[in-house]
């Protein structure tokens, strides 16, 4: 998300108050309400002005263009693409980008070359994370498999070992009450 930069809200303020036109703020309408994309330091700058008493509520007047998304990841691909054009605002940081470019191409399976231009990133450098983020998946379906599989097999051994101590029991019955091979044998065609 873009930050605030007390400058740039500063900047805002003066240009407001000068009656100097300022870019559209860009919003997306949720069932919440409205989320900013682009011009949060607009909406500061003309926030602060109202609550100094510069500018009443009603002349705050900001021009807005609400964009229909429901998608987070185009979203947050919305918020480069107005920034990016906006000078005045902190830029986003390159980790930021970078971890939208892997949730894009990972999630939603566009290419890297795609991804990495709309998020101005490196496009080798998101390819080489594109394959850690694979390599990493893949490790965890096995460690996922290895962990079903030991579990299985501690229930076999489980199992196995409840059997063994049935046996011993059956041992130890026999041992005491001096069965035969005969009456043993008998013993068991019944179980």
């Amino acid at each position: 998300p873009e930050a605030i930069v007390p400058a740039a809200v500063e900047e805002y303020a003066r240009r407001f108050l000068q009656e100097i036109a300022a870019p559209e703020i860009v919003a997306v309408k949720r069932s919440t309400g409205y989320q900013i994309v682009s011009g949060r330091q607009r909406y500061a700058a003309v926030k602060r002005l109202v609550q100094d008493g510069h500018v009443s509520s009603k002349d705050a007047m900001i021009q807005a263009i609400v964009i229909k998304c429901e998608d987070e990841l185009q979203l947050h691909s919305l918020a480069i693409k107005f920034n990016a054009q906006d000078e005045s605002v902190a830029p986003l940081s390159a980790e930021w980008k970078m971890n939208l470019a892997v949730k894009r191409v990972m999630a939603e399976g566009i290419s890297v070359k795609d991804a990495a231009c709309e998020c101005s990133v490196n496009e080798d450098t998101l390819g080489s994370r594109i394959r850690a983020e694979r390599i990493r998946d893949l490790l965890r379906k096995k460690l996922g498999f290895l962990a079903e599989l030991s579990l299985a097999t501690y229930e076999s051994l489980h199992a196995l070992s409840d059997n063994v101590n049935v046996l011993r029991k059956a041992a130890q019955v026999v041992a005491e009450r001096q069965l035969t091979v005969e009456q043993v044998r008998q013993l068991c065609k019944c179980v």
